[in-house]
């Protein structure tokens, strides 16, 4: 399904775009569902439309980038089917490309339906935010784009975001209310440098690559290892959760304390001041 878009201005990030998108169409031959994360730049887009949305906190930023990643790997396959000459290919990826920030825009919209959160994105809200960005869709564009997405995605959106899943973690190891609510923005911040982390992962951790099946970072190991991470960010001074965290997760200890020490370095690198950032997670 084909939607019509007018740009008056050409995306600060178009180029990266078309770059994430031959890297899909290079990897799509590898599985039937391949996931490419969605790079810094793009991430970025994701997280600007969410905050002009207002829908920046509770998962809904990261669960967004995870419904795009699977509609391009669905995408991708399916085209496979089809195309077959550079020509074609060349075609399918303008199009694509061309498509993208409505994607994203449905994509939230989509995240925020299903999360607890409750919220409502509107046709005209994603309307007008996309005319900031110079794209002019009509209603029925966005409608239909909304419907498109989740077809590709055969009707199954996860419930559950990944902060809500960090908190689960620690609600079950009985951590108090303003740790519960530090783990929710410090899964925030990791998902918004996923994409670097996991590169950091996959070179420091080679050797539990065998152990763990993939060499990626999975979203519940990311989770525990996050929870870790705030309970040394924060200084809780209860019980040891590691030990814990490796049991709820099945995964070995050392791996989620190498992920929390990699995740500590991007936290101390975001752009707000410690003093600031703890404060907002206590209060």
């Amino acid at each position: 399904m084909c939607t019509r878009a007018v740009y008056r201005q050409p995306l600060h990030c178009q180029d990266r775009l078309r770059n994430m998108i031959q890297i899909c169409q290079a990897r799509y031959c590898y599985s039937i569902w391949p996931l490419k994360l969605l790079d810094k730049t793009t991430r970025r887009l994701v997280w600007n439309l969410c905050s002009k949305l207002s829908v920046q906190t509770k998962g809904v930023p990261g669960q967004a980038c995870r419904l795009v990643e699977m509609y391009l790997a669905a995408h991708f396959y399916m085209q496979s089917l089809n195309y077959t000459t550079k020509e074609e290919w060349d075609g399918f990826r303008l199009l694509l490309v061309s498509r993208v920030p409505l994607v994203i825009a449905s994509a939230i919209q989509l995240t925020a339906k299903m999360s607890s959160m409750g919220d409502r994105v509107g046709v005209s809200a994603i309307k007008r935010v996309l005319l900031t960005k110079g794209i002019n869709y009509r209603t029925e564009d966005i409608l239909s784009s909304e419907f498109e997405v989740l077809k590709t995605l055969k009707f199954r959106i996860p419930m559950w975001t990944s902060v809500e899943a960090a908190e689960l973690f620690a609600v079950e190891l009985n951590m108090p209310p303003v740790m519960v609510r530090g783990v929710g923005i410090i899964v925030d911040i990791i998902e918004f440098h996923r994409y670097e982390l996991e590169a950091d992962i996959i070179k420091t951790t080679s050797t539990y690559k065998e152990a763990l099946g993939k060499s990626k970072l999975r979203t519940m190991h990311m989770c525990a290892a996050a929870v870790l991470a705030t309970a040394r960010y924060l200084r809780y001074n209860g019980p040891d959760i590691a030990e814990r965290l490796a049991t709820l997760s099945r995964t070995p200890v050392t791996y989620l304390n190498c992920v929390s020490n990699l995740m500590l370095q991007y936290i101390e690198q975001d752009n707000e001041p410690l003093a600031i950032k703890r404060r907002k997670m206590i209060h």
